[in-house]
């Protein structure tokens, strides 16, 4: 993970200055895969962060793509629940599949998207890295723990988008694979406002 520290920005919209809170100095920047590394790397970061000043802001800047489910829900377990730092997610590109995860992370009003930006939503995965046989017991396993994984994922979606979908709706836009671009995201209760 390559992390950026930003030293001022100006984020504007057609009707202005879009209401950031000033985290000079406070910034970390998530891209890549969403993985083990990657997302110790930010916890540490973030940490830092809030251990020099917990009354200051943290943004985080994310662009993924996704990756291994139980990182992602180890980062938002980590932030909602142990560290809950005063943290602000900007999606600047891509957050999919597990990385919608990381930006639900940040509580909603302090969930910002860029407006050429986008979450895509799908069911939980899974791949054999080099092994071409699967035995039937594995097989059992990988689809129960998929089928949990699953859960978790709308288990959080439905509880940080408060209460704007349905787990019949959620579970649709899953099946079908849905791109959510910034207004929808907006309308939907994933993000706050576009840049």
């Amino acid at each position: 993970m390559i992390i950026f520290y930003i030293r001022s920005f100006n984020l504007l919209n057609n009707k202005g200055v879009i209401m950031l809170y000033k985290t000079k100095g406070r910034n970390v920047f998530l891209g890549g895969e969403i993985n083990g590394e990657n997302v110790k790397e930010a916890m540490e970061e973030i940490t830092a962060l809030h251990k020099k000043s917990k009354d200051k802001w943290i943004t985080l800047y994310l662009n993924s793509a996704g990756g291994l489910p139980m990182a992602g829900f180890a980062f938002y377990d980590y932030i909602t629940t142990v560290l809950k730092p005063r943290l602000q997610i900007v999606l600047l590109g891509d957050a999919s599949s597990i990385a919608l995860i990381v930006f639900l992370s940040a509580e909603p009003k302090h969930r910002y998207m860029g407006k050429h930006s986008y979450a895509y939503l799908h069911n939980t995965s899974h791949v054999h890295s080099e092994k071409e046989e699967v035995q039937v017991k594995e097989a059992e396993t990988d689809a129960k723990n998929l089928k949990r994984s699953n859960e978790w994922y709308k288990e959080i979606v439905l509880d940080r988008t408060g209460g704007k979908l349905t787990k019949k709706r959620l579970t649709s836009l899953m099946n079908n694979y849905k791109y959510l671009y910034p207004e929808e995201a907006i309308e939907l209760g994933f993000a706050h406002k576009i840049l």
